[in-house]
């Protein structure tokens, strides 16, 4: 003990960040390391003290007697290698290099193994690296992650550098959902609202086949109340080679619009508005489960509108009074609604089916949504049929069928529903069964020359085909007059869990599997030619999904 004449003096030395960086170096070469990290592309050692000095996770690790703290090898997931090493590099040496490469991956790890200085260096590279090419980039991220400082700079900035950003390929490229928030944005943010708008035609005319349905939604987003004069002659200038694609372009002209339009221009606008009545719309599937396209059968090309709210494959979809209700699917029994007149505002949630249904058929019959059979929750064939109101917005069950089916096919013709083919759980099946909804009772009809599971089935030419189903390409008809079946010609491809629709005269069947390039193509059939021919290779794969004809 020291006295009270004891002279004490305390000397300061830096050696603590010599043995760190000393301890670093030795770890690099794995001399006294005990604990290594195996990674899926490498391998970081390091010494369980100096981390569980830092780190609480670390300490928590090795000292609370978990299997895994007394482990010298412990496995990580969902880390690369070179962004554990730099975090425990940061460990010895408290430096750390951040560059836009590394910002999001290393943002991430440090969340997950609790580095919160190493976060909030993240944070501050994001406000400090700012620029016109990373906004978008580090704006979704700031929004994923509810960084509220970085949102709130993200949104100075744009503010600020509007056109610049807007002329990046980055926001060109954007889909719907994430250009429609920015574009509101830049409103709020008190931009001129013919900039905005252009900035809306450029984004339009950077992809218009897919995009050109969106306009009438955007402009409304941001509350156009009056457009001038020379930007709706831009916008004519804009639509002249996409116009004829688009059935809602012609809304957004008002009359109080049109007034100050040539003449010559509103007859190409209504003229060309007229044109496009042949499409068809694909909703979900096993490889696009939520997402919507439309397919113009003059200019064969599809086009990506408002996803669904939920992923949907093996659903079923109708189209009643102009609004498009797709039901069902994997594990569900809900139902969304899109209204076709303001398909921009998106799906809606509505009633949900009385039970859960997967590879149901629908039809409609007397303005309501009949659904029949399907597999439910413990995947068994259901006997049972319910149908949809949509005045009242409710499903109500009506008789069974004869025979449980699902993967089957349902169409309504001449006040009666028919169902053919499909499986009940053991057999696929080749019989037929109506629907009297007067007398509320299924009849057994003829059944098909084939048993045909995952098929499809339409009224064309006052004749019920029965196409594919089980890989197979042949193609058969019901004919109502005299109650027989009979072989049409077979298709290109087999196709089962396909879709089909009849558009401007004609039978398009629509993906499935079977063949090759049966998922990637369309066909058509002709009443005409009596074949079917190609019509063109889809740019995504399309299989268990619903069509309706618009």
């Amino acid at each position: 003990m020291a006295s009270n004449n004891e002279t004490v003096i305390q000397y300061k030395s830096d050696h603590k960040g010599r043995v760190l960086t000393k301890l670093n170096r030795l770890r690099k070469r794995k001399v006294f390391t005990d604990v290594t990290f195996k990674l899926k592309d490498g391998e970081v050692s390091a010494h369980k003290n100096v981390l569980a000095g830092y780190s609480k996770y670390y300490e928590i690790m090795f000292t609370s007697g978990c299997k895994k703290g007394f482990n010298n090898t412990i496995e990580v997931k969902g880390i690369k290698a070179s962004i554990l090493d730099l975090l425990i590099t940061f460990i010895y040496l408290q430096v750390i290099n951040i560059s836009d490469k590394i910002v999001f991956q290393l943002y991430e790890a440090a969340n997950c193994l609790q580095f919160k200085d190493v976060k909030a260096y993240c944070v501050r590279f994001f406000n400090d690296a700012l620029t016109v090419e990373n906004f978008l980039c580090f704006r979704a991220f700031a929004q994923r992650y509810k960084l509220v400082e970085v949102l709130r700079k993200c949104d100075e900035f744009i503010g600020k550098n509007l056109e610049l950003v807007a002329k990046e390929i980055k926001f060109l490229e954007l889909p719907i959902n994430k250009a429609k928030p920015l574009i509101a944005l830049m409103k709020q943010q008190g931009s001129s609202e013919d900039l905005v708008l252009r900035i809306i035609l450029n984004w339009v005319k950077h992809d218009y086949k897919q995009r050109q349905q969106f306009i009438t939604y955007l402009f409304q987003l941001i509350h156009v109340k009056k457009l001038s004069t020379t930007l709706i002659e831009e916008i004519v200038k804009t639509s002249e080679n996409w116009i004829k694609t688009s059935k809602s372009y012609f809304d957004v002209l008002t009359l109080e619009y049109i007034s100050r339009l040539e003449k010559n221009q509103i007859v190409t606008i209504v003229g060309a508005r007229a044109e496009a009545a042949y499409d068809f719309m694909v909703v979900g599937g096993t490889y696009e489960e939520n997402l919507v396209y439309i397919y113009d059968v003059v200019g064969k090309h599809f086009r990506e509108i408002m996803s669904t709210l939920y992923e949907r494959w093996g659903s079923t979809s109708v189209k009643i009074r102009n609004h498009v209700y797709k039901a069902g699917g994997d594990e569900t029994n809900s139902v969304e609604c899109l209204d076709l007149n303001h398909f921009y505002i998106g799906w809606n949630k509505v009633s949900s089916m009385i039970e859960q249904r997967w590879f149901a058929a629908s039809a409609v019959l007397n303005d309501q949504m009949y659904v029949t059979g399907g597999m439910n929750a413990r995947y068994e064939a259901l006997l049972s049929v319910e149908f949809y109101n949509p005045v009242i917005n409710k499903w109500t069950y009506t008789a069974l069928m004869k025979t449980k089916r699902y993967e089957h096919a349902l169409v309504s013709y001449n006040g009666s529903l028919y169902t053919f083919g499909g499986y009940d759980g053991l057999i696929p099946l080749n019989s037929m069964e109506s629907f009297d909804p007067q007398k509320k009772k299924w009849n057994t009809l003829k059944p098909m020359n084939e048993r045909r599971q995952g098929l499809c089935g339409v009224v064309y030419n006052d004749q019920i085909y029965a196409i594919g189903g089980n890989e197979l390409n042949s193609v058969e008809r019901f004919n109502m007059r005299t109650h027989t079946w009979s072989k049409v010609s077979s298709m290109k491809y087999k196709r089962c869990g396909a879709c089909a629709c009849v558009v401007n005269g004609k039978i398009y069947v629509i993906g499935g599997y079977g063949d090759k390039e049966s998922k990637m193509t369309i066909e058509v059939y002709d009443e005409t030619s009596k074949k079917w021919r190609l019509e063109s290779n889809m740019e995504t794969l399309i299989c268990f999904a619903s069509v309706v004809a618009l």
